[in-house]
């Protein structure tokens, strides 16, 4: 029993370093992109915000590759000071080990979980929107992947996707001091040789409390936005909790992206802490000498287990 916590705590050490690690890397690769998009009204210190505000989805992105490396790393460690003699010694598996050492696990693939459900989607929402406002002076905001931005005449509604040269669902609001005059509605508008285009509209024009409609074809939204603004705004299925995708699915349209979340997306996301067990009870299995004569070396069994986390983590992506 003195064994297993023992080893369970130096499994925790493990993938706290390489966690940590990976953090310092994420963050020096973000920033450095994310700098290239300085502006007036969006410092230096705007970016290095956002992008620690990143850090937790980028992390859970790369969850099970990081459990690999640390599992690998935890082995290394303690086949360098002969520890895990110990184990061979008393004839415990690492199967027998694995079972031994579950709550440590179980530690694991929790703060993992709710990394990845709860602290991710909403640091990434709340990232998304400052830089958002900030970048455009405080004219727009992002709330679910529905798109308000005030222009010189009033305010414009629309829903953004995938697609950041398309826009869906369009309201232009008008207003002559602070009275609403006009409002347009289209269904849809492209992004088309530098400026939004809807090929429909519907005009409603108040004149002397009369509410007058009118239909126009090609109309030109005066929107000062560029597409790659929309698509840094965008919230992806990935940045998603499982909560949030399961109400996309029974709402439709929550989100602006039902179209590209399927039940298949939230099935895997349910399952996804039962494949991080998997693979820490896979490497285990792999770096136990005695498991398989077809491993026959440790570094073939290091590469086996790395190769286990990224195909699981391909498999996902996928």
């Amino acid at each position: 029993m003195l064994i297993a916590r023992y080893f369970s705590s130096r499994l925790i050490k493990s993938h706290i370093e390489v966690a940590a690690l990976f953090t310092a890397g994420l963050f020096i690769m973000r920033l450095m992109s994310e700098l290239k998009r300085i502006r007036l009204g969006y410092t230096s210190a705007d970016a290095c915000y956002y992008v620690l505000s990143m850090l937790p989805a980028s992390l859970a992105h790369y969850d099970a590759i990081i459990i690999g490396i640390a599992t690998c790393l935890w082995f290394i460690n303690l086949r360098k000071t002969q520890e895990i003699l110990v184990v061979e010694v008393s004839g415990l598996s690492m199967l027998r080990l694995l079972v031994k050492m579950l709550p440590a696990c179980v530690v694991i693939i929790g703060i993992t979980t709710l990394n990845r459900e709860w602290i991710a989607p909403k640091m990434v929402e709340y990232a998304k929107e400052e830089r958002a406002r900030k970048v455009s002076g405080g004219k727009l905001y992002f709330k679910d992947n529905q798109m308000w931005l005030r222009t010189n005449q009033g305010f414009l509604q629309a829903i953004i996707g995938q697609d950041a040269y398309k826009l869906r669902h369009i309201h232009y609001y008008i207003f002559n001091q602070d009275r609403l005059t006009q409002w347009v509605i289209a269904p849809s508008a492209k992004y088309i040789n530098g400026s939004w285009r809807a090929d429909e509209a519907t005009k409603y024009t108040m004149i002397d409390s009369i509410q007058k409609k009118s239909k126009h074809e090609h109309v030109k939204l005066p929107l000062p936005l560029k597409p790659r603004v929309i698509s840094w705004s965008f919230l992806k299925p990935e940045y998603l909790s499982a909560r949030q995708i399961a109400e996309s699915l029974a709402k439709g349209k929550k989100y602006g992206i039902s179209e590209r979340i399927s039940w298949l997306l939230l099935s895997v996301r349910v399952v996804r802490p039962v494949n991080l067990m998997l693979i820490i009870a896979t490497g285990l299995t792999i770096l136990d000498k005695a498991v398989s004569s077809r491993f026959l070396g440790l570094s073939t069994r290091l590469v086996a287990v790395v190769a286990v986390s990224v195909i699981e983590f391909l498999i996902y992506e996928f």
